[in-house]
């Protein structure tokens, strides 16, 4: 069976993710998937941190670092032990641990590209809303405190994504006519059978309503991880 044109450009990267994201925001609205609607939003202009973020966006044991005055020893770019600053029993210092260990990414596409290609650096989050802790826990006065997190995170979130929207495309071009067009017609289909579709799609976005979907997550330092957190 012939590809649509849109899965061969996609394919041969011939066109950017933002193109085939907005594309499925148009898709989506024909076969009435506010889900997919939502995700493909969201994947272009970012999400809020308070999101439910599939797998892909999540950054294990990012390298923390941190500079700062130790009584009258300066401390610069040091290497934070962060699991010996809280404790786990509690329940609140738990969650901010597991907060920072598994960082989520919420950019947009755009600004995920651009750090993806920039193979020499790394991206660095501010951490200085637990210098509190840090001074409490060590007696260390920090000036900074960073998260660091590798290109390859980047680079996985774009490999990610586009295999993504190519499963959604394929789907829908099994299942429509129009692709190309942007113009789907359900006419021809029965409800059920539209249902079934979106059911399969959202099942590439989510388990549920409010988990994310499993897949591959990548460490700061580029090792993979299956299955979500391990």
């Amino acid at each position: 069976m012939a590809k649509s044109k849109l899965i061969k450009e996609l394919a041969n990267n011939e066109i950017s993710l933002e193109i085939a994201l907005n594309r499925i925001i148009i898709i989506a609205a024909d076969i009435d998937n506010p889900k997919l609607t939502q995700w493909a939003e969201r994947e272009l202009n970012g999400y809020a941190y308070e999101d439910d973020l599939p797998s892909y966006r999540i950054a294990k044991g990012a390298t923390i670092l941190y500079s700062g005055l130790s009584g009258y020893i300066t401390i610069t770019n040091a290497k934070l032990a962060i699991y010996n600053l809280f404790d786990t029993n509690n329940p609140k210092e738990k969650e901010m641990l597991d907060l920072i260990m598994n960082r989520k990414i919420c950019e947009g596409i755009a600004t995920v590209e651009k750090a993806a290609n920039d193979s020499n650096s790394s991206r660095s989050y501010d951490l200085m809303f637990i210098a509190g802790l840090v001074l409490a826990k060590t007696g260390v006065q920090c000036t900074s405190i960073s998260q660091s997190v590798s290109s390859v995170v980047y680079e996985n979130i774009v490999n990610n994504l586009k295999t993504t929207i190519l499963k959604i495309l394929l789907e829908l071009d099994k299942s429509f006519d129009g692709l190309d067009e942007l113009d789907i017609d359900i006419s021809t289909k029965s409800d059920e059978d539209v249902e079934n579709v979106n059911k399969i799609i959202n099942n590439y976005i989510y388990i549920g309503d409010n988990n994310s979907i499993k897949g591959t997550t990548i460490d700061a330092t580029g090792e993979n991880n299956r299955d979500g957190f391990e």
